[in-house]
This record gives C-alpha cells, sequence and structure tokens, in this order.
C-alpha cells in the first residue's frame, strides 16, 4: 500500500469514528418538570384584563305630594257616601280620590263632616264628588261640586250648607285648585248640589 492509500484509509477510519461517538452519544432533553415550571411561570405573569366597574346609580327623588280638605255637604238631612276626586285639570286620566261615610244631618249634630284627600300630586284639579249609595244612575251621576257658588253663595254662609240670604248667583262653573308641593289646602268645600238640570259639562265620574 503506497502513502496515498494510506491516507485516504485512515481518513476514512476517522470518519467512522466520528459517526459512531454521534450515534453514541446522549440527547440532551428538557426534563418535564421544567415544562412545568415555565408554563406555570408563563401563566402567573400573564396580565389579567380589566373588568369594568358599575357606577351606582342614586334612587329617585320623590316629589313631595300636597293635601286638599274641606267641608262636606248636601241638600238633605243627611250626606250620602261619597267619593272625593280631584281631577287634573290638564288630563282628566290623573285623578287623586277619597271615599267618605254616610253622614247623618240632625239638628243638635257636630259641625259638618269634612274630607283629607292626602298624596295629591303638585298641580291643578276640579274637586268634586259622585254618591256611591244605591240610588238611580240621574242621582249618580250629579256630582257635588267646588264651584263658584260656593265661593259666592255657600261659604259666605255661616252654616255653609245653605245659600246666604240675598245671593243670586248662578254660576256654578268648577273653580281649579292648585296644589303645591308639602302644602295643604283647605276650604275646598264640595257643598254645591244645586244646578239643577241644567249644570254644566262637569266631569264624568273616573273610571
Amino acid at each position: 500500500m503506497n502513502r496515498r492509500q494510506q491516507f485516504v484509509a485512515g481518513a476514512a477510519l476517522v470518519a467512522v469514528a466520528v459517526v459512531v461517538v454521534l450515534l453514541l452519544a446522549p440527547r440532551v432533553q428538557t426534563p418535564p418538570a421544567a415544562i412545568a415550571t415555565a408554563t406555570a411561570t408563563s401563566t402567573a405573569t400573564a396580565t389579567p384584563s380589566a373588568t369594568p366597574t358599575a357606577t351606582p346609580t342614586a334612587p329617585p327623588t320623590a316629589v313631595p305630594s300636597g293635601v286638599l280638605t274641606g267641608a262636606l255637604g248636601y241638600p238633605s238631612e243627611f250626606i250620602p257616601p261619597l267619593t272625593v276626586y280631584a281631577i287634573s285639570v290638564a288630563d282628566q286620566r290623573v285623578f287623586f280620590s277619597v271615599d267618605t261615610p254616610r253622614y247623618p244631618l240632625a239638628a243638635n249634630s257636630p259641625p259638618r263632616p269634612t274630607y283629607t284627600m292626602s298624596g295629591v300630586a303638585p298641580g291643578t284639579y276640579y274637586v268634586l264628588a259622585y254618591r256611591n249609595d244605591d240610588v238611580n244612575v240621574e242621582a249618580k251621576n250629579s256630582p257635588g261640586v267646588y264651584s263658584q257658588y260656593v265661593l259666592q253663595c255657600l261659604q259666605p254662609n255661616a252654616a255653609g250648607s245653605t245659600p246666604a240670604p240675598g245671593c243670586s248667583s248662578s254660576d256654578h262653573s268648577l273653580v281649579p285648585v292648585t296644589v303645591r308641593a308639602g302644602e295643604t289646602v283647605a276650604r275646598i268645600d264640595v257643598t254645591d248640589w244645586y244646578y239643577g238640570p241644567t249644570r254644566p259639562s262637569y266631569p264624568p265620574r273616573p273610571r
């Protein structure tokens, strides 16, 4: 074997030895524990998304109501059971009411009975009353009212239930009553039942 052949043979042996060493060398692997640690670290350092905070809303403020009060009257020896209504001038679908029982009107009875209607929202109202007893349709549909006649003829009378002497008024039109928050409006007497068959067009009993 000449020198050139020996060199080639030696190089081949070295190459074979390198391949064998590479094949037999242990492979480096990442331990499972390290993988778990990396995963846990990644999760722990993630930035959480911001949760919007709701702003509390204050409850609505209740509007203070007013009170209506006044005397009741009827041209008889008794006052029938009534429902007194305050009906909005602007919208007759809006109304407030209070029920009153039957009252006898004996000669020695105490002063005329009154009504008190609480919880009336601020606004302008007509005040009138409808009978609740068992009477004919005409009587049920003929209200007692707070009218100009009350102001001009009934309230000037000390008794307040019959016209004052010399009163000649025939004005039975309703008087608008303004209710303000937190105030009591007094002397809204529902005592006018004297208008006869030619009465004005009063609001019907609310349903």
